[in-house]
Parts: C-alpha cells; structure tokens; sequence
C-alpha cells in the first residue's frame, strides 16, 4: 500500500478506539506511527517527519512512544506500518535546516565573553558550563538569528587541545546544522562517502539532542556538525 493517504486511511479504523493517535497542529492531521526503532510522524501527501529513535528520545517522542505503542501492540501492530513504506518508496535526503550555532574554541570562555559582550555589545548570555564526557566548557552566546557556542578545554584530554596549539587565540571551530532525522542524515552522509568522526553514533551534544560530526576533509576544509532539531528553539 503506497502512500501517506493509503495507509492512514487503513490504519486509523484499527486503531481509532484505543487511544488518541491523531494529533491536529497549523490545520493539518496527522498520525503517529511507531517503528522497531524510531517514531514517525506521517502527515497528509506523503510527508513525514522524524521524531526520534531509540536510545534519542526527545521528551515529546518519549510521550507519543507510551501512548502510541501501547495501542499498536493492542492490535498487533506495534513495529508494522501495514504495507506504508516510511520514506514512500524512495531515499531519504537530508536538506539542512538552519544555522544553529558556529562554535569558536577559545582558551578562556571567561575572556571571550568580555569580547562579545563589552566589544560586539551582546546582552543574551548563558552561563558557562561543563560537559566533562566530552572534555569542554561551554558557553553559548545568543543572538536574534543563531548561537556562538564558546568551547573552552576542560582538561589536558579536551579534543580542542590540538586546535588551541594551532592557534592560541582561539578561533572558528565548527559550524553547526540542523536536520530532522540525525540518523538518517548520518545514513545518508555515510552513503555519499562523507565521513562521520568518532564512532560513527549520534551523541548528545550541549543541547541535549543527538549530534554527528562531519570530517572536514570532506566538508570544504570546515568541521560541519550535524543535530537533530532541538524540541524547543533557544
């Protein structure tokens, strides 16, 4: 059964009487579908939307997860799109959406906030913070349009160490995107030949989402990182 429109129109008699699965948002219906290993917003014409995966769960996926597979195992069909294929029969292409952040790796977050504050005249500030596992710390400066992420090492370890001997004052570090689906944007740069550093898994990044890394090699000479869409925009 191909196509959005088919497999709403075969699923929802099924599962109309255990629970709410349809959701209504900007005058559009759709259902929720849950997969073997991620959660599928399917939408009228065909288009869908990626919600989240196991072990990359954004609060509002977890929430649809209870609620929706409960019911699809009611009826046997939890793990089963009923013939609909997800990606309708065709790859997936990953379209970035917008900057999120540029990261600027600097040996003291604490100076760098003085530049962007007391010289650029930046008055949305956070509070600096540690993310120890991946040997930083971070401070994102806010801005009307993106972010800059200060990056700062957290220690001798700090994956930034080599950038900083490089240049001591600090610089552009990476830029950041966001994408719908991390793990089919992942699939996707892997299958086009473009390398994803460290293990080749999504991590969490500083905020709180799944994140990939591009090599710069293959990115024009700029470290590209990839995230899922944060639930809530900063």
């Amino acid at each position: 059964m191909a196509g959005a429109q088919g497999f709403v129109a075969a699923f929802a008699p099924r599962l109309s009487k255990y629970g709410p699965k349809v959701r209504r948002h900007r005058r559009q219906t759709y259902r929720i579908l849950c997969l073997a290993d991620r959660v599928v917003c399917i939408g009228h014409g065909g288009r869908d939307r990626y919600l989240g995966s196991k072990g990359f769960m954004t609060p509002r996926a977890k929430r649809l997860w209870v609620k929706v597979s409960a019911a699809q195992e009611a009826v046997g069909m939890l793990g089963r799109t009923n013939g609909y294929d997800v990606n309708n029969g065709k790859p997936a292409e990953t379209m970035i959406g917008k900057l999120n952040h540029v990261g600027v790796a600097t040996p003291s977050i604490d100076e760098s906030v003085k530049l962007y504050r007391d010289l650029l005249g930046a008055s949305d500030i956070g509070e600096k913070f540690s993310m120890p596992d991946q040997g930083v710390w971070v401070c994102f400066v806010n801005l009307p349009n993106a972010q800059i992420e200060l990056i700062e090492p957290y220690d001798d370890a700090s994956p930034i160490k080599n950038f900083l001997k490089s240049n001591p004052a600090g610089g552009q570090h990476h830029v950041c995107f966001e994408v719908d689906d991390i793990i089919a944007a992942r699939d996707e740069m892997k299958a086009k030949g473009a390398r994803v550093l460290g293990t080749g898994e999504p991590r969490i990044g500083a905020h709180g989402v799944p994140i990939i890394f591009l090599h710069p090699k293959d990115m024009g000479g700029v470290l590209v990182e990839l995230m899922q869409t944060p639930e809530h925009a900063h």
